[in-house]
């Protein structure tokens, strides 16, 4: 479920701002899973280093009113590019790699 968070962090990145801003409900929805397994997730996705989680009360206050985020305890996430980068080339790798049983993949 962590690698389906952090995908779905991307699809929510917004690069004007600088920001992946779901709230945590959102995200369980779209995962299907209970919003406790979105925290403890975004919690491994910080410890990996994939992802800095940020209060809304710590960026500018216009960047808070463009994404519609006026609680002060909502986060958003600012993700770390080159963490994705690295995965996706060593994903690529890996499923080039991969072996083949006819015209599917094992």
């Amino acid at each position: 479920m962590v690698l389906r968070l952090a995908i779905l962090l991307w699809d929510y990145y917004n690069r004007e701002l600088g920001y992946a801003y779901p709230s945590r409900q959102t995200l369980a929805e779209r995962l299907d899973v209970d919003p406790t397994n979105v925290s403890h997730a975004l919690t491994r996705l910080k410890r990996l280093g994939v992802i800095h989680i940020v209060s809304v009360k710590n960026i500018s206050p216009s960047a808070a009113k463009s994404m519609g985020r006026r609680d002060r305890r909502a986060h958003v996430y600012v993700l770390n590019i080159d963490w994705a980068e690295d995965f996706l080339r060593d994903a690529e790798d890996h499923v080039s790699e991969a072996p083949r049983r006819g015209n599917g993949w094992v």
